[in-house]
């Protein structure tokens, strides 16, 4: 993880030590060398936007509190194999893509970003969210619905499994985390009474999108996650950086496996325009060429992980907290 900011955690924070739920937390992958952990923030039900509205979320959930990054990509594949992928597009994007580490992964389909959500699942004993009828699949031709009986929220969504621990946000999960202050959804994820103001990536203020002054296009890059501004619900870079596909679909609710799935935040080459609550955008769950290349992904979760034995450590509650990383 970035030394620049992953916020003031509380690296797990069991109910079975304090009788109480996580505000943030953090969960480990892999092992050894593959060994990495993505840090989460609770979003509650206690207040929603009205039903019919984007991000009402009926029940608590955790987000990412940034996006996955190449660190964590990377030791994803050296735990499955490296997935395939589309080798023309993966020959043209080569002179733009970079391992170093903190910077948010790109140029993934939305199919692979489902691979690693499943994985983040098989290997620490869930259940998979995405069905693929094919191992290690990166298409939509063996990418198919849970039955209703299997699928979540209630049996209508079945592009996700309802034992999953770990998914895509779904377009109201996101919106709720990112713009949602408790009493209405913000046009952009900052806190109370301050503006998306450009960041340089180094000071730990502001957002990565286009800074468009006097006619000027200046194309950006992105930058290592969290390197900007805290945001409203304790997220990171949900404004600008890279855009981020989500599990939902853009047209309407059917399951189609090759429908367009929504893409929201904008990028470092994004006008503010982008960054608002009410900007959406389509991505083909199978593009990898130029427009992956803007596009990341951050995971979301359940509240409540089988938990493991709490091992009293530090002192008689168990907890470990994480410095403030600026």
């Amino acid at each position: 993880m970035p030394d620049v900011k992953r916020g003031f955690q509380i690296l797990f924070v069991w109910t079975i030590c304090l009788g109480m739920s996580p505000v943030a937390s953090a969960d480990i992958f892999g092992s050894e060398a593959t060994l990495f952990s993505i840090d989460f923030v609770t979003i509650t039900k206690e207040s929603n936007p009205k039903e019919i509205d984007h991000g009402y979320v009926g029940y608590d959930y955790r987000m990412d509190i940034c996006e996955i990054t190449n660190e964590q990509w990377n030791k994803f594949q050296a735990c499955l194999g490296v997935l395939g992928g589309d080798d023309i597009s993966k020959i043209s994007r080569d002179d733009f893509e970079t391992d170093d580490k903190d910077l948010p992964v790109v140029g993934k389909s939305w199919y692979q970003a489902a691979q690693f959500v499943n994985w983040l699942n098989t290997s620490t004993g869930h259940h998979v969210a995405y069905k693929f009828t094919e191992p290690k699949s990166i298409d939509g031709n063996s990418f198919a619905a849970w039955p209703s009986e299997e699928a979540a929220a209630g049996g209508t969504n079945r592009y996700r499994h309802k034992d999953a621990v770990y998914f895509l946000p779904s377009e109201n999960e996101w919106v709720k985390a990112a713009y949602w202050n408790g009493e209405k959804l913000q046009t952009y994820a900052t806190k109370k009474d301050e503006i998306p103001l450009e960041g340089d990536g180094q000071s730990g203020e502001g957002w990565n999108y286009e800074k468009d002054q006097l006619g000027q296009d200046l194309l950006g890059e992105s930058w290592d996650v969290g390197s900007g501004s805290d945001e409203i619900n304790g997220t990171a870079d949900m404004m600008g950086n890279v855009w981020e596909m989500l599990e939902s679909p853009f047209y309407g609710e059917t399951f189609m496996a090759t429908s367009d799935r929504i893409r929201r935040g904008g990028s470092y080459d994004s006008e503010v325009e982008a960054l608002a609550s009410s900007c959406r955008l389509p991505f083909n769950p199978n593009n990898e060429d130029a427009l992956s290349l803007i596009t990341g992904f951050r995971v979301a979760s359940v509240t409540t992980v089988p938990e493991p034995i709490c091992v009293v450590t530090l002192s008689c509650a168990g907890l470990l907290f994480l410095r403030k990383r600026r």
